[in-house]
């Protein structure tokens, strides 16, 4: 009987914590809005916006001049012949990133691709608008739901630098890229990328679906895992369970750090596939 009772606290429990899981996603993807644009006006020849935040307090000076608004049609117009390969882009048409240490990359509800090109700067390419503000040695870009399409080029060779993704809804893909560091941290949609890390890889998902294949062997990396309910494989490793912590440890400081509330979580070797 004891055993019996023990058992069905830990399935209420697992209940209770994948149910607060798919509420917190579900109103990511539609109800929980941290800002509502409230107008545009021009200050030092820049587009600025006027935000409110949840509690309707007007958050524009978070943002300073520093905050650009791409429009889509003549971002797009000025853009349309280098949706691929970036061949006719000059200097004006990519965002420097001279000083610059870290990219983050805010998705909601979107489709967005992220490239590598043959470039030193960043470009966005997408037929809507798409926001972004440098803070310090941040470039931080926001990418939000439409039927249109939305794609970023970034340098091929990243070693040197971190780019972090976070999304709320959508379908992300990243390929061709070299990156000392990539975060990812998903509330509900997917990721898919097919990178080299240097460094470390963090994964943080909260009732999504990861996939990312590395060019670069896992067997080089240290991995930490915390699996509450989901699925985790590493390769040939499978951390899938309820409650699941584990570590391997190869001792070349590089790491591999995940965190899966629930949903799937897939990090392959592409010379194991």
């Amino acid at each position: 009987m004891k055993k019996f009772i023990k058992v069905c606290l830990i399935t209420g429990l697992i209940c209770v914590v994948v149910g607060l899981t798919v509420t917190v996603a579900s109103g990511l993807i539609g109800g929980f809005t941290s800002y509502e644009k409230v107008e545009k006006v021009i200050i030092n020849g820049k587009n600025i916006i006027d935000f409110k935040d949840k509690d309707g307090v007007i958050i524009k000076d978070e943002f300073d001049d520093d905050f650009t608004w791409y429009h889509g049609k003549h971002h797009n117009n000025h853009h349309k012949k280098h949706n691929r390969d970036g061949s006719e882009c000059d200097d004006n048409c990519l965002i420097s990133l001279d000083g610059i240490k870290s990219i983050e990359i805010n998705v909601t509800k979107a489709e967005l691709t992220v490239e590598g090109f043959d470039k030193d700067g960043v470009l966005i390419d997408s037929e809507c608008e798409t926001r972004y503000y440098i803070d310090e040695d941040e470039l931080k870009i926001f990418v939000e739901g439409s039927d249109e399409y939305h794609n970023v080029y970034v340098p091929t060779d990243m070693q040197d630098k971190e780019i972090e993704f976070v999304i709320n809804g959508g379908e992300v893909e990243l390929t061709d890229v070299k990156l000392n560091k990539l975060s990812v941290e998903t509330n509900a949609g997917s990721f898919k990328a097919e990178t080299e890390v240097v460094t470390k890889l963090d994964v943080e998902n909260m009732a999504s679906e990861v996939e990312i294949i590395l060019g670069n062997s896992i067997d080089d990396f240290d991995i930490e895992v915390e699996c509450m309910t989901g699925e985790v494989n590493v390769d040939d490793n499978d951390f899938s369970g309820v409650f699941v912590e584990r570590e391997i440890k190869n001792g070349n400081n590089k790491t591999v750090e995940i965190e899966c509330k629930a949903g799937t979580v897939e990090i392959y070797s592409a010379n194991t596939l």
